[in-house]
């Protein structure tokens, strides 16, 4: 491997590190006959997994030369330089890098090779732009590379597909977040494939309405933002070979509910910050706006409790499946917790509901048969009130009666008069009255001295002594008494019919 450049070197260990390959001959002939493109080498390893009879097309290493300056770092790398002692430098001329400045740019190799076992431990320097790369094998055996900015930025465009020109996840010209997001299922799938999450077609905030929101409280998921940038250099890897695959895809789909968005354009980045703010995301929103373009894209798993979101963990674009699953497994578990214990401050709500209710039921009862008691007494007085004015009514219909047949009555005769009949009458209840007549007063006279005693014809009969005794209310009362013959002395008794 003294054959390979720097960059060529780099770009070997990235793809053995993410493709889990030990053979470097191979790895880097993988790569040479894809003009060592990442992305095209991927792609040709995938298809040798899946057909062990499919080959890559052969393509010579690439020859070696002392001068960097012949190495166009637009294009395949066709030369390189061989391997330096520590401490020598490389002048990047016009023709690969333009420093800008006027001035050379230099790299500085301050170890031996780099080691060929797959590195670990990257850390990355935006000032002075230094990454170093440790070995496995060797940890003190260590390789520093310093380069200006220009070379960092050819770097990133060996695997910038915006340089290629595919169409955007999310372009410019969406009209809605329904279309945006919907363009980004296809495009997404179209790139990496079938086996990806399911992502929510529609806003940030109908995602989190179908994630916190159903009414059964244990039907709830946690919230996945998937957020895309184009402009990392691991954008395509960490999609396809992570996000993608079937551990990671599979979690998502059973147990989250995901949104995605493409950062990649400022302007689309600038929407979801206002989407960020306008729905108090505040820990979501200082993520995006704190994490640099090399680190996406980015999984966030986000809860809510009290109807307040958090943001639990965030895996980045250089992390392995496993790292991502196992913060996924974190939130999905915080969010576990939290739902047991909505769910039990629910059953509380519910139990305390419940007593209320039983109360509240017991206490209506009670005031029904209260007003129902209250109703039937007054019902009751009501009936004895109509009662008592109808018994009024009826004494003073019977008074007025009463009255007016005593005034119909004749003079009561004296007992020395002649020509004097003399009834004595038993009305019912054992009372007896004397009344004195002349025989020649008609037999009405004798109903209206009854009648005006309280006892009306209607209801009542006169029946005179003799046997058997006759019913005087039906002679013809318009005849006297000397008319039927009654005796000087007759006891009639009134009766109840």
């Amino acid at each position: 491997m003294d054959r390979l450049n720097v960059i060529q070197r780099n770009i070997l260990a990235q793809f053995m590190e993410l493709t889990n390959m030990a053979d470097e001959e191979y790895a880097a002939a993988i790569l040479a006959s894809v003009d060592w493109t990442i992305e095209k080498a991927f792609d040709e390893f995938q298809a040798q997994q899946d057909d062990p009879y499919h080959h890559p097309p052969s393509a010579p290493l690439p020859q070696v030369t002392a001068d960097f300056n012949e190495y166009n770092l637009g294009h395949s790398p066709s030369s390189g330089y061989s391997s330096r002692p520590s401490g020598s430098k490389v002048t990047l001329s016009s023709n690969g890098v333009d420093s800008g400045s006027g001035s050379a740019s230099s790299l500085m190799v301050a170890a031996g090779d780099a080691p060929a076992a797959r590195s670990t431990d990257v850390t990355e320097h935006r000032d002075g732009a230094a990454f170093e790369i440790a070995s496995d094998d060797e940890p003190d055996d260590r390789e520093y590379y310093e380069y200006d900015d220009d070379t960092e930025e050819v770097l990133r465009s060996i695997n910038n597909p915006i340089s290629r020109n595919r169409p955007s996840l999310i372009p410019l010209n969406w009209t809605s977040e329904e279309d945006a997001t919907s363009n980004f299922a296809a495009v997404f799938e179209a790139r990496y494939g079938g086996v990806h999450p399911f992502f929510h077609i529609g806003t940030l905030r109908s995602a989190l309405r179908e994630a916190f929101e159903t009414p059964d409280i244990m039907e709830r998921r946690p919230l996945a933002i998937y957020l895309h940038d184009d402009n990392s250099i691991a954008c395509n890897i960490f999609a396809e070979k992570v996000v993608c695959s079937s551990i990671v895809s599979d979690l998502l789909n059973a147990q989250y509910v995901t949104w995605a968005w493409d950062v990649t354009l400022s302007e689309n980045k600038e929407k979801l910050i206002e989407w960020l703010q306008e729905l108090n995301m505040h820990a979501v929103l200082s993520r995006v706006q704190h994490t640099r373009t090399d680190n996406y894209p980015l999984v966030l798993s986000v809860v809510s409790s009290k109807s307040q979101t958090q943001l639990i963990d965030c895996a980045q674009g250089h992390e392995y499946i496993n790292d991502v699953s196992d913060k996924l497994m974190l939130g999905l578990s915080k969010f576990v917790e939290i739902k047991n214990s909505d769910k039990k401050e629910e059953s509380d709500r519910i139990e305390r509901e419940q007593i209320r209710r039983e109360q509240q039921e017991e206490y209506d009862k009670a005031l029904a048969a209260d007003r129902a008691r209250v109703q039937e007494e007054e019902r009751e007085k009501q009936i004895l009130l109509e009662a008592e004015q109808e018994e009024q009514r009826k004494l003073s219909v019977k008074n007025s009666r009463c009255e007016s047949a005593k005034n119909m009555l004749p003079p009561e005769p004296a007992a020395t008069e002649k020509e004097v009949i003399t009834f004595k009458v038993r009305f019912p209840g054992g009372n007896a009255k004397i009344r004195r007549f002349h025989k020649s007063d008609k037999l009405k006279s004798l109903i209206y001295f009854v009648e005006s005693e309280g006892f009306f014809m209607e209801d009542y009969r006169i029946w005179d002594s003799s046997v058997p005794k006759r019913n005087i209310t039906a002679f013809d009362s318009a005849h006297t008494f000397q008319h039927y013959e009654f005796p000087a002395r007759e006891q009639v008794i009134v009766e109840e019919i």
